[in-house]
C-alpha cells in the first residue's frame, strides 16, 4: 500500500509556469520583428514607387527642355502615367510654366515637379 501512496504524489513531467512564460515572451518577441520587417518592406516599396515617379517627372522636364517640344501630354512608363501640362506663365511671351504629375496604376499621385521655361528666340 505505501506504493500506491507514493505514486500518488509523485511529480508528472512537465513544463513549469515560468517555462511557459519565457517561452511565449520569445514567441511575441520574434512576432513583433516579424511584424516590423513586414512594414519596412512594404514602406521602402512605397517610396521605391515615389523616388522613381520623382526620376520619371524630371526626366520628362529634361527631354521636353531638350526636344522643345512644349505642348501637353500624357505617356505611360513602367507601370507609371506621366501628365505633362505647358501653359504660358502669367501672360508672359517668353516664359512658361511646366507641370508633370507621375500616378500609379491606382490613380494616386506619386510625384509633381513644376519648372518655368525660357523661351530662346
Amino acid at each position: 500500500m505505501g506504493k500506491n501512496k507514493s505514486s500518488l504524489f509523485s511529480r508528472v513531467n512537465g513544463s513549469s509556469i515560468l517555462e511557459v512564460i519565457v517561452a511565449m515572451v520569445i514567441i511575441i518577441v520574434i512576432f513583433g520583428i516579424g511584424v516590423m520587417v513586414y512594414n519596412n518592406v512594404t514602406q521602402s516599396s512605397y517610396s521605391y514607387q515615389q523616388f522613381k515617379a520623382a526620376l520619371f517627372c524630371r526626366e520628362e522636364y529634361n527631354r521636353t527642355i531638350k526636344e522643345k517640344t512644349y505642348f501637353d501630354g500624357e505617356s505611360e512608363e513602367e507601370g507609371l502615367t506621366l501628365t505633362k501640362k505647358i501653359s504660358p506663365y502669367k501672360g508672359s511671351a517668353d516664359l512658361l510654366l511646366f507641370e508633370v504629375e507621375a500616378k500609379n496604376a491606382s490613380d494616386i499621385i506619386l510625384a509633381k515637379k513644376k519648372s518655368l521655361i525660357l523661351i530662346d528666340k
